[in-house]
């Protein structure tokens, strides 16, 4: 089974108290409050995370955030790529056990899609901003406790790229099959949201 990992970093203001990220995103760069986000990506198998109809992998790395000493580890998260309700780029779902001093409290839900409907020259700003509320539960149905807007800049958009790893691959044919799937599955899904006349073949 070949499989694929890549690195993310993504930062940007953060605010707790707000629910609004426009809010968040204005306060936060008065005040310099910085969130950053550190996440490796796994996917177990490439056939069955490229031919689903709702791609998902496995996530795990740290944040930091205001009102926390030390970043946050954390295991078990989610990331989604194209999710099949449409209504997103990708979805972000970052358990965190530890934050403030409480145990298993605490969620991290971050999503990228368009503002008002795909349009071209606003691709590489979707695709590039993570919306994020932080919430006091288990899941992204508890109550908000706070909210922001991270990006990924050029260079750690190209450090991810660099970072791709192909797993269980035995040969250099299997490496760049791998790393290929997942870069084809991106550029049609793209194509097939802001280029409906013109996306990619199957």
């Amino acid at each position: 089974m070949v499989g694929l990992t890549f690195r993310e970093r993504m930062s940007g203001p953060f605010v707790l108290g707000t629910s609004d990220a426009a809010d968040a995103v204005e306060r936060g760069r008065r005040a310099g409050w910085v969130m950053t986000l550190h996440a490796t990506v796994r996917v177990t198998d490439i056939d069955t995370f490229v031919h689903s109809a709702n791609p998902r992998a496995e996530m795990s790395g740290s944040v930091t955030m205001p009102g926390v000493a030390e970043p946050v580890p954390f295991t078990g998260g989610v990331f989604e790529l194209f999710p099949s309700d449409g209504e997103a780029l990708m979805r972000y779902y970052v358990p965190l056990d530890e934050a403030f001093g409480e145990r298993g409290r605490f969620h991290l839900a971050g999503v990228k899609c368009w503002r008002d409907k795909p349009v071209l020259h606003r691709m590489w700003s979707d695709t590039t901003r993570l919306e994020v509320t932080l919430h006091r539960g288990r899941d992204a149905g508890a109550d908000v406790v706070g909210a922001g807007q991270l990006r990924i800049g050029f260079v750690d958009f190209l450090a991810a790229l660099v970072s791709m790893r192909a797993t269980g691959a035995r040969t250099p044919a299997q490496v760049l099959r791998a790393v290929g799937a997942y870069g084809w599955l991106f550029a049609r899904k793209l194509s097939e949201a802001y280029l409906p006349g013109n996306a990619l073949p199957r």
